[in-house]
């Protein structure tokens, strides 16, 4: 049934934009050097912090510890999985 109703709809489109819509289009833009913060009365808007090289420090460190994690699944796959031959 929804297989069947989603053919039709692509079938009978009448716009060339269907495939380029993202979730960020009905979002207004940010402006640069300010965080976004709820739009509460009584709020002011802060200044996002500068990127400092601790920050940077940590994320690295997180990457690294995911590839790491990411390394060991994937030879686990290779010694787990049987070889296939042509």
């Amino acid at each position: 049934m929804l297989a069947t109703v989603v053919r039709d709809w692509l079938v009978n489109r009448s716009d060339d934009r269907t495939g380029f819509y993202s979730a960020q289009e009905d979002q207004p833009p940010v402006q640069k050097g300010v965080a976004r913060t709820s739009s509460l009365p009584g709020k002011k808007q802060t200044v996002a912090k500068r990127v400092s090289n601790a920050m940077i420090a940590d994320q690295l460190s997180t990457l690294v510890a995911q590839t790491q994690v990411l390394t060991q699944r994937l030879l686990c796959l290779r010694i787990c999985m049987p070889k296939h031959e042509p």
